[in-house]
């Protein structure tokens, strides 16, 4: 007998506003390249030696025909070239001109020493997170993620094949293999919608048609429940508001991997279905290698829980495996070979109250191991 229990532990995404900002400093400095105690060049005082200079380069708009350099404080007549907006032709005491910085002067502004203006800080073109064009990810590790957003200032991008939607929040899915995902947003304030789509390239994407993958009002609540079958790449699950309400919310985010085969719904309360196995499965799902048919079922949140069972006992003559997993519970069962059956199977768990995501496999323990079943079961 073969017993495996696997269990897949929640990611927690929280989506949230992302800004940059650039602040530009520009430091004072004096023509030493020394600076204030106070960080900056006090130039609302005179002292003894007359006003304080300022440097041009410490000022983006001064009046500097009165400045005068403070690096010779004892020579309060010489004026700075580079300071005094081109006036070079001012003596010092001695009646020589400063042209260490100017030798050459020839009476027209020197442009090397013009105030530099800051440069333009660039504009941020980055897209807004939560649209089409840089959608929140959801990687194809994570089984069950709570996303908390707020669509109240979102962009309206696509229009819902179910509703008249407002602002909308994106997410993408990665999928590596075949599996069916499924979203609520049971618990939110506002009345809420939620659509699977193939596509953000359209205003108008096409509504799936094998599932509810456009969700209004789910449950007798205002509240969104929407399911979609996935293959391998990149999907997108949109979260709106009718008539443009908008507002906090946190999207439930379950995913389950499904065989190759037909993909079911499972009626509530007790019966037995009938199908066949056949062609080529490559999930792996519970180190199994056979071929695989699906069957699931989604709970309401007032629903009570209670017990699961599922086997293919006197309903093959193959070696089945049973594969039962629930996201929201972290829960993966997979059994193999029941002691009472010989090479079929049986599964047994309690689900818990609550809304959720729930998927019933059959599936080959080995790759010739296929055919024809009946599985008798029992679902909350």
């Amino acid at each position: 007998m073969r017993s495996m229990m696997y269990r897949m532990m929640p990611v927690l995404i929280v989506a949230s506003g992302f800004g940059c900002s650039k602040n530009s400093t520009q430091a004072a400095h004096s023509d030493a390249g020394k600076v204030s105690e106070a960080g900056a060049l006090d130039v609302g005082s005179a002292g003894a030696d007359g006003p304080r200079r300022l440097d041009a380069r410490e000022a983006s708009v001064l009046d500097l025909g009165t400045v005068r350099d403070s690096k010779d404080a004892g020579d309060t007549q010489v004026r700075d070239a580079k300071d005094a907006g081109g006036d070079a032709g001012v003596a010092d005491g001695a009646g020589n001109r400063d042209g260490s910085r100017d030798s050459s002067f020839d009476g027209k502004r020197d442009v090397n020493l013009d105030v530099l203006q800051p440069p333009d800080v660039p504009v941020d073109t980055a897209p807004i997170l939560g649209t089409c064009a840089a959608p929140i990810e959801i990687s194809s590790d994570v089984s069950h993620v709570d996303l908390s957003v707020n669509t109240a200032s979102a962009l309206h991008l696509v229009d819902f094949p179910c509703v008249s939607n407002g602002g909308d929040i994106v997410f993408k899915i990665e999928s590596n293999q075949p599996e069916m995902a499924y979203a609520d947003t049971f618990g939110t304030a506002w009345n809420t919608a939620l659509f699977f789509t193939d596509t953000c390239d359209s205003v108008n994407p096409p509504e799936g048609t094998d599932m509810v993958t456009c969700s209004n009002d789910a449950c007798g609540t205002t509240q969104s429940q929407a399911f979609a079958k996935l293959s391998y790449g990149y999907h997108y699950l949109i979260v709106s508001g009718p008539n443009g309400e908008g507002g906090n919310v946190i999207v439930h985010f379950q995913r389950a991997s499904i065989g190759n085969g037909p993909l079911v719904p499972l009626p509530m309360g007790s019966g037995s279905v009938v199908g066949t196995t056949d062609g080529m499965d490559s999930s792996r799902t519970c180190d199994t290698s056979g071929p695989k048919n699906s069957y699931w079922w989604a709970n309401c949140p007032a629903d009570v829980g209670g017990s699961v069972h599922a086997s293919t006992c006197k309903g093959a003559d193959w070696d089945t495996v049973l594969i039962l997993q629930i996201p929201r519970m972290d829960s993966l069962l997979c059994k193999d070979d029941d002691a009472a059956c010989g090479m079929q199977s049986t599964v047994d768990t309690v689900l818990s109250p609550g809304a959720g995501l729930s998927v019933l496999t059959v599936a080959g323990t080995l790759l010739p191991s296929y055919g024809d079943y009946t599985l008798t079961y029992t679902r909350p």
